[in-house]
């Protein structure tokens, strides 16, 4: 499946945070959405949630906010995790992504990016990055053909976790990649 299928609908009149909510979920119990009648959406989100240990918790918020107007459309996503583990340790994760796509007729251009990080108390955290533009072609009603290509890269900052915290040293990545694909609608 394409990265692009995430922004593929987004100008049938879906906002980009629903596109995105694959990939970047938000979690919780709580959480309002704006109808998306107008050419504006937006979704909030908040939570709270024992994850599993005694002295464990997470509590988070989310917000999207989108934009569609005929053959264009974009739309962004944020999300931030606060955890406390069994060991009293805090993490922060903080998740956000941007997407947009517009329809020439023959041919859709979509495009999105995304991060991740996750920070620990310390100086240790690791962050995620992904970037990608597409192109996808309907052949007809039910078939779609699509290329893209994209960009992922990590970099993580790794500290030894007994004291003194000795610093062990950063890991960094990256791969490069072009997709081909066909969708079928049945």
């Amino acid at each position: 499946d394409l990265a692009g299928d995430r922004t593929n609908n987004m100008a049938t009149g879906g906002g980009a945070f629903q596109n995105l909510a694959p990939i970047m979920p938000i979690h919780g119990p709580v959480g309002f959405g704006w109808p998306s009648f107008c050419p504006y959406a937006a979704m909030l989100s908040s939570s709270r949630t024992k994850t599993g240990a005694i002295d464990s918790h997470e509590t988070g918020y989310g917000l999207g906010l989108s934009y569609s107007s005929g053959a264009f459309s974009v739309g962004s996503a944020l999300q931030q995790f606060r955890e406390r583990d069994g060991a009293g340790i805090k993490h922060t994760r903080t998740e956000y992504g941007l997407a947009a796509s517009y329809d020439f007729g023959p041919a859709k251009l979509f495009s999105h990016y995304m991060a991740s990080k996750h920070s620990i108390p310390g100086g240790a955290f690791s962050k995620w990055e992904h970037a990608n533009i597409g192109v996808s072609v309907p052949v007809s009603d039910s078939l779609t053909l699509m290329a893209e290509y994209g960009r992922n890269r990590v970099k993580a900052r790794v500290y030894d976790d007994t004291p003194p915290n000795a610093y062990l040293g950063q890991i960094k990545g990256h791969t490069n990649y072009i997709q081909f694909g066909i969708r079928h609608t049945f």
